[in-house]
This record gives C-alpha cells, sequence and structure tokens, in this order.
C-alpha cells in the first residue's frame, strides 16, 4: 500500500488527542527502542519497508525524539503501530489499551467489505432503503483516502485488509479520530443507492446505554446456516447434496495435543484464551480433560466425509469466513481424508525462510544451542533457514508412512487405515472467503484451490508473500504486548496477479448481493443456486 504520510506527520497529528496519564518520556523512548532491537533481531525483513536499513533507524530516530516529551500508553501504543505499519505485516503490531469502554461513543452505523467496497450492514431503522448501499465517504472524507489512512496507522498486507481494519473502525468514535482529526459527536456517511445517487446519513455517535437503545436494522442472515458451534457441518439443501462445512478458527484438539507434548511456553494461556474466545463454555480444571473435550478437527472431519460418501453428496463448501487463523498443520489431515495419496504428491510450491532469534527460541521453549546440537547445526542468531527445493524422490509408500507417523498431534486414529485412498473426494469443493479470512485460514483455502477446489467471496486480509507466524514479546516499560513475525513466506511469484490480493475464482458484485437482500450468506446463497440446489 502506498504510503504518501510520514509517520512523523501523523505524530504531530496525534499530539492533540487525551490518551490517559501522561508517562515520561525517557521511559517510553527506552521501550520503543526495545521494540526497535526486537524487530531487528525477529523479523525477516524489518528494513525493505522503510527503503533500507539508514531510513528504519531514521524513522525510529524520529519517533523516539517525539516519544521524549511525554505520552500516555495508548498514545505510545498507537504511535508504535504507525512506525510498524510500514513493514505491511498483519502479524507484526502492538496491542493499544482501549481505556474506559463504558464511555467509548458508538455510531449506530456498520459496514463490511465486498469486491467493490464496503457496504453498509448496520443502518438506523427509519432509513432500511440503505441497507447494502456502498459507502463512498465518511465525515466528507472520500473512502479510498481512509482505507489510504489506515494502512498509515496499523500494518495491513492489502486493500481488503485496509478494509477489513477500518469496518471495525467506523463504530468507534475514539477510533476514527485517528482517521479524522477534529470529527466530533456527529458524522455524516456518504452512501450510493441503488440508483447510483449518493445519500447522506448524518449520525451521532452515542454513549453505551443510548447506543444499546438505538433503532438499528442489520444485514439478515440466513437461518438456516448453523451458527451455534466454532465448528460444524450439515446439509444445506433439502436434496442433501451441498455439504457445509464451518470453522470459525483453525484450532482444535490436535493442536493442543501438541503444545502439552513439546511442553511449549503459554499452553495453558492459549488454552484458556481457546476457551474463553472460541469455545465459549467454561474450561476443566484438569489439563487432559480441557484438551479431550474440544473436538478433533481429523475426526469431525471425517464423520463428514463419510456422510457425504453415504449420501452421494457430489458438494462440498467450507465457509472460511471471518476466521482468523490458528495452526496450520491441524488441516493437514483433511486434506489427506479429501484426496489421499494425490495430496501427499501435491507441491504445493510454498517457501517459508525463517530467522533464528532470542524470541523464537523462547517461543519454541528451546535455545539455539539444544537445536544445534539435536540436528548437527550451527545455526547463530540473525541465520535464516531455507526450504530445500529439491525434488522429493521418496516412494508414495515412504512418504505415506512419514506423513501418517508425524501427523501432527500425533493421533493417527482418522487417517492411519486409510492406506492412500480418500474417504471420500466430491466433485467439487468451494471455499468461501472474505476479509477476515487470515493466517491459517488463508492457508488453508490456498492449499484447497491447490487441490482444485474453487474459491468463492471477497479477497482475504491475508497476503499470499507476505511475514508470517505469530511471536509474542512484553515491553519491559509499558508492559504492552505484541508480536513480531518470525517467518517470510513465498505461495505465488512475486509477479503473479494474486501474491498481494488473492482474489476468488467468484467475487459477487453488488446487484448479486442486492438479490438475496443483502444476506450475510450471498455468498453461499449464490453459490446454490449456481450449483442449482433447492435452499
Amino acid at each position: 500500500m502506498k504510503k504518501t504520510i510520514s509517520i512523523i506527520l501523523l505524530t504531530l497529528l496525534w499530539s492533540g488527542m487525551v490518551y490517559g496519564q501522561q508517562l515520561p518520556g525517557d521511559s517510553l523512548a527506552g521501550d520503543f527502542k526495545c521494540l526497535v532491537n526486537y524487530l531487528e533481531e525477529t523479523h525477516p525483513d524489518p528494513y525493505s519497508g522503510f527503503g533500507g536499513k539508514v531510513f528504519f533507524h531514521k524513522a525510529a530516530f524520529e519517533v523516539g525524539q517525539r516519544l521524549k516529551k511525554g505520552a500516555g500508553r495508548e498514545e505510545f501504543a498507537t504511535i508504535a503501530m504507525a512506525f510498524m505499519s510500514k513493514l505491511e505485516d498483519g502479524h507484526t503490531w502492538i496491542s493499544v489499551p482501549r481505556g474506559m469502554a463504558e464511555s467509548e461513543l458508538r455510531l449506530p452505523f456498520s459496514a463490511r467489505a465486498t469486491p467493490d467496497g464496503l457496504m453498509a450492514v448496520v443502518v438506523p431503522e427509519a432509513r432500511r432503503e440503505l441497507l447494502g448501499s456502498k459507502v463512498v465517504s465518511i465525515g466528507g472524507v472520500p473512502i479510498e483516502e481512509l482505507v489510504e489512512k489506515v494502512g498509515q496507522l496499523r500494518p495491513v498486507e492489502n486493500v481488503f485488509g485496509a478494509c477489513h481494519s477500518l469496518s471495525s473502525a467506523i463504530v468507534m468514535q475514539r477510533l476514527m479520530k485517528l482517521l479524522i482529526p477534529g470529527l466530533g459527536e456527529r458524522v455524516t456517511v456518504g452512501l450510493e443507492n441503488a440508483r447510483g445517487e449518493v445519500v447522506e446519513l448524518t449520525l451521532d455517535y452515542l454513549d453505551t446505554e443510548a447506543y444499546a437503545k438505538y433503532p438499528t436494522i442489520k444485514q439478515p442472515k440466513w437461518t438456516a446456516v448453523n451458527e451455534s458451534e466454532y465448528m460444524n457441518y450439515h446439509f444445506i439443501d433439502k436434496e442433501r447434496r451441498a455439504m457445509l462445512f464451518r470453522m470459525s478458527s483453525i484450532q482444535s484438539r490436535e493442536q493442543f495435543l501438541y503444545l502439552q507434548q513439546n511442553s511449549m511456553p503459554n499452553m495453558e494461556r492459549m488454552l484458556d484464551m481457546f476457551y474463553t474466545q472460541t469455545f465459549k463454555r467454561e474450561r476443566p480444571s484438569n489439563l487432559d480433560e480441557a484438551i479431550a473435550a474440544i473436538p478433533s478437527l481429523a475426526e469431525t472431519f471425517r464423520a463428514m466425509l463419510e456422510e457425504m460418501r453415504y449420501a452421494g453428496a457430489p458438494y462440498l463448501i467450507i465457509d472460511l469466513r471471518d476466521n482468523r487463523g490458528g495452526y496450520t498443520p491441524i488441516v493437514r489431515a483433511t486434506l489427506y481424508q479429501l484426496y489421499g495419496d494425490r495430496y501427499l504428491e501435491t507441491d504445493m510450491g510454498v517457501r517459508f525462510y525463517t530467522m533464528a532469534s532470542p524470541l523464537y527460541m523462547q517461543k519454541l521453549g528451546t535455545t539455539l544451542e539444544e537445536i544445534n546440537e539435536a540436528q548437527g547445526t550451527s545455526f547463530q542468531y540473525g541465520d535464516y533457514t531455507f526450504d530445500e527445493e529439491e525434488a522429493d524422490t521418496r516412494s508414495i509408500e515412504e512418504k505415506r508412512r512419514q506423513f501418517v507417523e508425524q501427523i501432527f498431534g500425533g493421533d493417527t486414529s482418522a487417517i492411519a487405515d486409510l492406506n492412500g485412498k480418500p474417504v471420500y473426494t466430491p466433485e467439487r469443493v468451494f471455499v468461501i472467503t472474505n476479509d477476515g479470512t487470515f493466517s491459517a485460514a488463508f492457508h488453508y483455502a490456498f492449499y484447497l484451490r491447490k487441490m482444485g477446489a474453487t474459491v468463492v467471496g471477497v479477497p482475504s486480509s491475508q497476503a499470499p508473500n507476505t511475514f508470517m507466524e505469530v511471536t509474542e514479546f512484553t515491553l519491559p516499560y509499558t508492559g504492552l504486548k505484541g508480536s513480531i513475525s518470525n517467518s517470510a513466506q513465498v505461495f505465488l511469484p512475486a509477479d503473479d496477479p494474486r501474491a498481494k490480493v488473492f482474489y476468488p475464482d467468484i467475487m459477487l458484485s453488488q446487484d448479486d448481493y442486492r438479490k438475496y437482500g443483502f444476506d450475510k450468506y450471498s455468498d453461499l446463497l449464490y453459490l446454490l443456486e449456481y450449483l442449482s440446489c433447492n435452499f
């Protein structure tokens, strides 16, 4: 994304904003220097986004000088995020404190990304005719300019990542003030209606109580879709020809078995987060019981394929919308279940280049010395590991044996008896993505397409050629937490049109969304009609 406003100019815009208690400038500058060191030690390429190493340090110096004047924790985090935005890396970020949530002013309006831009999905009930309209401006600022500004304030990997962030920010006055300095408690949204006319909608940002009572009309949701579980499947048409498999997160029992077996740091914290944020139930106090209660992706997916085989269902639709990722290795068993040996013999063409760093070793719960001793290597911090691109000369029997033996999480029960044969391969496989599809969810969509699946929907906020992995850090003074990528991934040739934005094979137009009443599941309804299924 083109950057036209320098970090130092953006920080001047923030200087008049209230961010809570001011903290000593020297301490903040020290914390920022620590962040800069972490970036240099951990990130595969912290320099190119700035134009080189000299300009990376020039920008860091300017931010450090600004911080020496003092700032609040939220202002510090916002400035640090703007600095890291140059990397265009969605896995490299710092948490921004939210302050007093109960005093947050919210707008009774919301939008989501489509292939054509942002579409209104929540509008005042009195203006229900504007539902589905295209957002063309906010506060008098063209939407294209706001999308560009988002990319200067936080790390995003493509225009759809910026649209995803902007759609989240629109609702919160505090966030929109970063994009539109001087924004008051009233804002005008420009909307293009079905006749191509631009209509202005003027709304007030409301306190929590008023926002909860304000009458709005929301984007409808097709009730046939089961949203009750984070991982579920069911036939979506009356004739039982199309199976829908939905995952809101690429996480399952296999992941936690792996973390437990390898004594990974923060394992229990990640388990607690999964139960609270994704599984949405109380976690059993016993660790083994907590892990056993989580669904196995391989077991669930196999049961689904067996049900499809019994019904002779020709279509499988995998819904990965708003799936922010998790652990990519857990999906490999499902690809084997779908395609058998053909999956094992398919080169995905994907390469990962990882840099050794103290933070990465901390993440793995080991040391560089231990890795060198175990592998017979002589890596030093700052060295890269490069995927071997030599031809795989193993026999299919050996590939199969090693795949089963080394399956992620160690549970082979759902694949051991297949002997290279798929459980069931449908005639057509479809994957639905949107701007909320990210990280491991994007990987899954990419691998499925490599095996012949058709991708439908809105482009992912994840770029195929980008940086990857969550490597956590904590700053010593402010205590703010964040993440830095430790790998570079190359999924496509640099000159491929999809290297930055992975466009789906089928994308709906504004007229298509209108046809289905701007339903949340318009992509799915379109697909079923495309397949001539009775729904």
